[in-house]
């Protein structure tokens, strides 16, 4: 039970009142107070899975990290979920710079006025009621004064009255204190002012250098209440709910990095293009710029490039799939299939290639070599030589069959 001004007290109610207030807006975890650490989203975001808060941890300075490990610290199980913060810290950077542009800042100011004259005819309300609580009351307590004290019936009814009149009073009373007390500060004129024309500049403001990591941490728990997440079938793909100050909620779709080619969720898509494209001999930087044109990315997050399509085309190559170019004759053969026909290494092969010893032509990145029925005899031949030292090989074995000039001789 609480009575106030019963007793002597160290600070008055009001004071009480105001520091629990500050107390509760410098909390990290529950107020707007800035959090530890460089990243702007901490302490607001919660694991859409769970409910839990997300905990926020730092590989380096400024490379944040996002983790929901209450499960596994309460129960022993598996991690909830865990994504790097950069990506969801871009969304909340340009939604918020889109909340405070000038014309929200001005939406506000009008709604921000609209709230003020609703308070101010709230306020006016609960003061005519303390009026008219205390005007019965006065009223109760004249007509037990006037009264016979030696009429105990009308006495006793006429001061419960009073006392039910004035329990009114105080119940007004006291409901019209806090309505005064949870008044917001206004704006003055001056403020007003000053707030248009910082808008005209909020962007550069926002990244100043005189602009410090607490600044807009502060700023960022003042208006975003809740941050919810989740990371969509273990893809890049990420679901995000902003619940703003107020009331509003957003709702947003973002991309992640993530470990393993497998788990992007159109891999399958991105694998079946690269071995097409391989196959007609396109380059990797072809590839990968038909990929950026389709709107795919890696597992960074960012645009493929021609190191990301050979080493995909490795893993590709491991896994048994073919990308060398189809012949398109019925002469051409490519190094694999010619070398494996006349028996020797892709390393024999090419070295003739190199001393002229085959028709070869490049087709993108591969090479596509000529060879007929008499071409094969020959170089059936030549891997059958056995060369001696210091004994050149014949020449009608590395001398190959003229191409005919398609104009003639």
């Amino acid at each position: 039970m609480l009575i106030h001004d019963k007793l002597p007290a160290y600070i008055t109610w009001e004071q009480w009142e105001k520091n629990q207030q500050i107390l509760r807006e410098n909390s990290a975890r529950y107020g707007t107070g800035a959090a530890r650490g460089v990243s702007l989203v901490a302490g607001r975001v919660v694991c859409r899975r769970c409910g839990c808060r997300m905990r926020v941890s730092y590989a380096e300075t400024s490379k944040a990290r996002l983790t929901c490990d209450a499960a596994r610290n309460h129960v022993g199980a598996k991690q909830c979920q865990a994504m790097n913060a950069k990506p969801l810290q871009d969304l909340i950077e340009q939604q918020l710079l889109i909340a405070i542009s000038p014309a929200s800042m001005e939406l506000s100011l009008e709604v921000l006025q609209t709230i003020e004259a609703d308070r101010t005819t709230v306020e006016r309300h609960h003061r005519q009621s303390v009026e008219r609580a205390t005007y019965n009351s006065d009223l109760a307590r004249r007509r037990y004064e006037a009264v016979d004290p030696g009429n105990r019936l009308v006495a006793g009814e006429l001061e419960r009255r009073w006392e039910a009149a004035l329990l009114e009073q105080r119940q007004a009373e006291e409901t019209f204190h806090r309505l005064q007390l949870q008044q917001p500060v206004k704006l003055s004129s001056q403020e007003e002012q000053r707030i248009r024309s910082l808008a005209d500049n909020i962007p550069g403001l926002w990244r100043a250098t005189g602009t410090s990591g607490i600044d807009r941490q502060t700023i960022v728990r003042t208006l975003i209440e809740q941050i919810a997440v989740e990371v969509i079938d273990n893809s890049e793909r990420v679901r995000v709910t902003i619940h703003w100050a107020g009331g509003f909620e957003s709702h947003h779709e973002i991309r992640k990095s993530v470990q393993r080619f497998e788990q992007l969720e159109s891999a399958d898509e991105i694998r079946s293009k690269v071995i097409e494209m391989k196959r007609t001999g396109a380059t990797h930087q072809v590839v990968a710029d038909a990929l950026i044109q389709a709107g795919f990315r890696a597992t960074s997050g960012g645009e493929f490039t021609s190191p990301m399509i050979s080493f995909l085309c490795c893993q590709l190559r491991r896994d048994g799939v073919d990308l060398h170019p189809a012949p398109q004759l019925a002469n051409e053969w490519t190094l694999t299939s010619l070398a494996k026909h006349l028996g020797i290494k892709r390393e024999t092969l090419s070295t003739w290639r190199r001393r002229g010893r085959v028709h070869a032509e490049r087709n993108g990145q591969r090479w596509l070599f000529r060879a007929d029925s008499a071409e094969l005899k020959r170089l059936e031949k030549l891997a059958e030589y056995k060369r001696m030292a210091l004994h050149k090989t014949p020449g009608k074995l590395t001398t190959p069959k003229r191409k005919k000039s398609p104009k003639g001789p």
